[in-house]
């Protein structure tokens, strides 16, 4: 932690567009009220902070054109500062669309649990269709550790509606905190 305990989080954009003054306004709001913390934006992770935020979607390109899009493999740069920031131990949360982060790196995919597939492809030696998404559903989200951290005063369950994702999880590599 940074000094007089502060903690450091670099918050990650880039590759997907989103409304940004409120999606900032929620680490602002958690520096005022409920944690000890100071928080940077930046396009790339970067080594030296207590958490990284992924809010970002690099390792495509869309082409706008057929194929409509082309995946971009990370440079051994890119693959490095994830191998430190793992080896550093720190702490890594993937929100919303970075899943579909880097579908051309199986690395990535071992890193997160997770592949969202653009097109038909493998993940852990198992062939799966491509993956989808539904907008606006309705939904109950099912708490399933409620004495962690993340879900304190969740309760049990609760209803939201967003844009859910449909693409395979390597469960036995992941430990879920809720489910849908």
């Amino acid at each position: 932690m940074a000094a007089g305990g502060t903690l450091d989080v670099l918050v990650v954009t880039g590759g997907h567009p989103f409304e940004s003054e409120p999606f900032f306004a929620i680490f602002d709001e958690l520096a005022d009220t409920a944690v000890d913390m100071a928080w940077t934006a930046a396009k790339e992770p970067e080594r030296g902070h207590d958490v990284v935020v992924f809010y970002d979607m690099p390792g495509l390109r869309f082409t706008g054109g057929d194929p409509p899009l082309e995946y971009v493999e990370p440079s051994p740069g890119q693959r490095l500062v994830f191998s430190d920031l793992c080896r550093d131990g720190t702490g890594l949360v993937f929100l919303h669309h970075a899943v579909a982060s880097w579908p051309a790196w199986d690395g990535f995919a071992e890193l997160v649990g997770a592949r969202f597939h653009y097109r038909a492809g493998t993940l852990g030696g198992v062939n799966y269709p491509d993956s989808g998404y539904l907008f606006d559903v309705t939904h109950t989200v099912e708490i399933l550790d409620q004495t962690h951290p993340v879900c304190a005063d969740l309760g049990t369950s609760f209803r939201i509606t967003d844009e859910l994702y449909c693409f395979p999880v390597l469960t036995e590599q992941v430990t879920p905190l809720m489910r849908t």
